[in-house]
């Protein structure tokens, strides 16, 4: 094995080692937390959103069903594609919604926009409550 293959191997060894610690930590951080006390944030299954930042920390999971939040203030970060051309053509959007996650609370995040995405809108919503905790609405681009 030539000598940058295996530096090549071992960076991706430890690129791997410190994800999958991460993902741990992750993990036992939000078990140590009563169930009553977190806020759970879903997405639309059909959604075209992504995550890609909670509270400012990139989100290197693919989160496509829903959130455990601790209490608090918290600011969703997502994107989407503005037209059905993939790679670097693409044109992303990008916007944020915060809200404040309350003990127990139950959240969704509704998405609609129009056929072309000239026109969309954003909202996360309190299912218990039936309201609206955070709004963004667009009129053109």
């Amino acid at each position: 094995m030539s000598r940058s293959a295996f530096s090549s191997l071992c960076i991706l060894a430890g690129l791997c080692i410190l994800h999958s610690h991460c993902a741990l930590i992750r993990k036992d951080e939000a078990s140590t937390r009563p169930i009553g006390e977190m806020a759970v944030l879903k997405l639309q299954s059909d959604s075209i959103l992504y995550i890609s930042n909670l509270d400012e920390k990139r989100q290197w999971r693919d989160v496509k069903d829903q959130l455990e939040l601790s209490p608090g203030i918290h600011t969703v970060s997502f994107n989407f594609h503005k037209s059905r051309i993939k790679g670097p053509a693409a044109k992303m959007e990008a916007f944020d919604l915060s809200f404040d996650a309350r003990p127990g609370g139950r959240y969704q995040i509704e998405f609609n926009a129009s056929k072309d995405y000239s026109k969309w809108s954003a909202c996360i919503m309190d299912t218990i409550q039936v309201r609206r905790v955070s709004v963004l609405i667009t009129d053109s681009d």
